[in-house]
């Protein structure tokens, strides 16, 4: 059976590693091609913060998937030292809300209350208030973390010492039955193709697979950087999702292994362009993120400390579910993961490689993610 997976994004990368690593006969093997305008971890993959939850999502459709998904995760690390190859790491989280100015009084009494959960890179006297989220149970972890462009750039190099999955460059044009053609008029033929192309999915699935619009109602962007200085090696494994107070600043601080900082500021609506090619920063969301960051350390982030600024999109559909399965024939699809993109991409890579090769997924149920939902 030939795969064509459009789409070198974590999704697509971890289908084409579970494809490749499924208990199948030797007589009845499957050939994986990737294929990306641009490359492996183009988009949001290779800029993303890598938090991982198992149980953030209960009482929504996805919680069964990132309950799985993060399972996943965790058998992979071990199998694979993800350790090593891709940072990941169990961490703990909180919310947090500090003062918009530093604070000239002297702490009060609960701030040793507040110092059991706020990292030490914290500034106690500006914390209002912060709480833990999630469990910190070591027997029952439920929150990790990994380097996303490196935990897809694995997926993708592990898929590829199969011998059963190569990876090709180029732009996917329009489908022609189960085939892909590019747009420099190369041909893939295939026995199935699955679309995994995060946000730029739903105008594929309408202009070329005459298929309602899915597209939801804003596409957001979302500005991130990346720090290092003397103090962040020393930072906390513990995620901040803060506020500032009386401001619209919201941030998610996510500290690394390597001794940098993931910062990334809140989902801004704007077009989505038409190539991940075309995604570039903005220097104000920027120049935002590093001012809001330095409420909560206290101090100023210079220029010197920034290693990376990026933006991405987030991938959804018009209901926020994702939309995974079968459209027609030989044609399938898996996107709209939104934030937990990175999380789900186990999940989806496993139950996805279940259907395509057994017809039927049986590691979870993906009745609600069903395109038909869509054209009923």
């Amino acid at each position: 059976m030939k795969v064509v997976v459009c789409g070198g994004g974590a999704v697509g990368c971890t289908l084409a590693y579970f494809l490749t690593h499924a208990n199948r006969d030797a007589n009845d093997d499957v050939e994986v091609v990737v294929v990306d305008e641009i490359g492996v971890a183009a988009a949001a993959s290779g800029k993303a913060g890598g938090f991982l939850a198992a149980d953030w999502c209960q009482g929504e459709d996805v919680d069964e998937l990132c309950r799985l998904s993060f399972r996943l995760h965790q058998e992979l690390a071990a199998k694979h030292d993800g350790a090593l190859y891709y940072g990941y790491r169990v961490v703990d989280a909180i919310s947090c809300v500090v003062k918009p100015h530093p604070s000239t009084k002297k702490p009060k009494a609960n701030i040793a209350i507040k110092s059991a959960v706020v990292p030490n890179w914290i500034t106690d006297s500006s914390v209002l208030k912060a709480s833990p989220m999630g469990t910190t149970d070591p027997e029952h972890v439920t929150m990790a973390q990994l380097y996303p462009r490196d935990f897809t750039e694995f997926m993708m190099d592990r898929a590829m010492s199969t011998g059963k999955c190569t990876f090709l460059q180029g732009r996917v044009q329009t489908l022609d039955g189960a085939n892909v053609l590019l747009s420099d008029g190369r041909r893939l033929d295939a026995d199935a193709v699955v679309l995994a192309m995060g946000p730029w999915t739903p105008k594929l699935l309408s202009v070329e697979c005459d298929y309602p619009n899915i597209s939801p109602p804003q596409t957001h962007k979302i500005h991130s950087v990346i720090v290092r200085d003397d103090d962040t090696p020393s930072w906390d494994p513990r995620v901040v999702f803060g506020i500032v107070a009386n401001s619209e600043d919201e941030l998610e601080i996510v500290p690394r292994a390597n001794g940098t900082a993931f910062v990334c500021g809140a989902h801004v609506p704007q077009p989505l362009p038409s190539s991940a090619a075309n995604v570039v920063p903005d220097a104000a969301s920027i120049a935002e993120i590093l001012h809001g960051l330095s409420k909560f350390s206290g101090r100023t982030h210079s220029h010197n400390s920034i290693q990376a600024t990026n933006a991405c999109y987030l991938p959804q559909t018009k209901d926020y579910t994702p939309i995974m399965g079968k459209l027609r024939d030989g044609v399938y699809v898996s996107s709209g993961h939104s934030c937990w993109g990175l999380l789900n991409a186990t999940g989806s890579g496993l139950a996805m490689a279940e259907l395509l090769l057994n017809g039927k997924a049986t590691s979870v149920d993906l009745e609600p993610f069903d395109p038909k939902r869509f054209v009923l």
